[in-house]
Parts: C-alpha cells; structure tokens; sequence
C-alpha cells in the first residue's frame, strides 16, 4: 500500500494488521498524512523542523526550539493507546458500510 493511501484504502483488516506491523511504521504513515514531504511546527507553524534521532519519531522546531511528535496537536496526542490499535478502531468504523452507532473501542 502507498502512504498516500488513506486507512479505508485496505482490503481487510489483516492486511491492515500486516502493513502496521510496527509503531514506527505508524508514525511515519501519520506524518506523512498530515504534513506530507514538510513537517510543520504545531506550536508557531514555522516549517523548518529537524528529525531528531532516536526509537521514537521526534522533530525539533528550529523556529520556537519546541520538540514534537507526530501525535501533537492530533486526537492521538494524550492517548497512551498505541497507533496500531487506534489505526485499527478507525479502519473498523470507517471502512463498513453499515454504521456502528454503539462501537466500543475499549476491547480493542
């Protein structure tokens, strides 16, 4: 699958299982969603924003000196859950055409 691609895009839920096999897929897959080839600055929108090494995906702002993570400014960003299950639950509720008006992402 391509980044460019959204969630809904997969077949089924194991092959989305299978493509999101790491966290650090998945938080390539969210920056390049949100900020494509040029990450921005959540905090003073500046665009010069360095990768700074590590397990995690982190950037430095250049501009405000702030660090930041993909999750920043996202739903994701005070959620102890990891990307993997909230791609998942998202995947689950966007990609069937009948609704879940009742689903509960708690058992996920």
């Amino acid at each position: 699958m391509d980044k460019s691609q959204q969630i809904k895009g997969f077949k089924g839920i194991l092959e989305l299982i299978k493509y999101f096999d790491t966290e650090e897929k998945c938080a390539e897959y969210l920056a390049f969603q949100r900020w494509g080839d040029n990450p921005i600055c959540p905090h003073c929108n500046h665009d010069k924003i360095y990768e700074l090494k590590g397990k995690n995906k982190r950037f430095k702002c250049a501009s405000c000196r702030k660090q930041l993570s993909v999750r920043v400014g996202t739903i994701f960003e005070d959620s102890k859950i990891k990307l993997q299950k909230w791609f998942t639950a998202i995947w689950l509720v966007t990609s069937h055409k009948r609704a879940y008006p009742r689903f509960n992402c708690t058992g996920i």
